[in-house]
């Protein structure tokens, strides 16, 4: 038992150490409101970008909002499964003195059926923020018949 924890801690200081990137993972139910669980709140970091995948759903992105566009920029990568988020100051387009804005996203399945995803977006003004600031890097949405995991390190 002892050897498995030195294990797990030697990976956990690797990952730290090798400046990889963590994932969460949250069951479609969490996003889409409906599992009776708190909204799921992305850090942005100035600087830092953060991914929203849907690879494991299998769905794709068909529209995206954010209630402050003046803070977050996005895009979708050619497959629309994929949706990266940066931090941004627009002030000219709609100035805002918040410190967060609500994020959703709209998906399609391959029959056709929509899904509303929300999440709560926490602005992160620090530039250059330390590797043991970034709670996660990324987003993987899995299907609702799969439980949600602990985070995991990508290398």
């Amino acid at each position: 038992m002892r050897a498995l924890a030195a294990a797990w801690a030697l990976v956990f200081w690797l990952a730290g150490s090798a400046g990889a990137s963590i994932i969460a993972r949250i069951d479609q139910q969490t996003a889409t409101g409906t599992g009776g669980r708190p909204v799921f709140v992305i850090d942005l970091y100035r600087g830092v970008g953060f991914d929203i995948s849907l690879l494991a759903t299998g769905e794709k992105i068909s529209d995206w909002w954010v209630e402050d566009p003046s803070r977050v920029v996005a895009r979708t990568d050619r497959t629309g499964q994929i949706l990266s988020l940066r931090l941004v100051n627009l002030p000219t387009l709609l100035p805002s003195n918040r410190t967060w804005t609500t994020l959703k996203i709209l998906t399609s399945d391959s029959q056709g059926r929509m899904n509303l995803l929300h999440f709560a977006i926490r602005f992160q003004d620090r530039v250059n923020p330390r590797t043991d600031e970034v709670r996660y890097h990324g987003l993987e949405i899995l299907p609702a018949s799969q439980p949600p995991t602990a985070p995991t390190a990508l290398h």
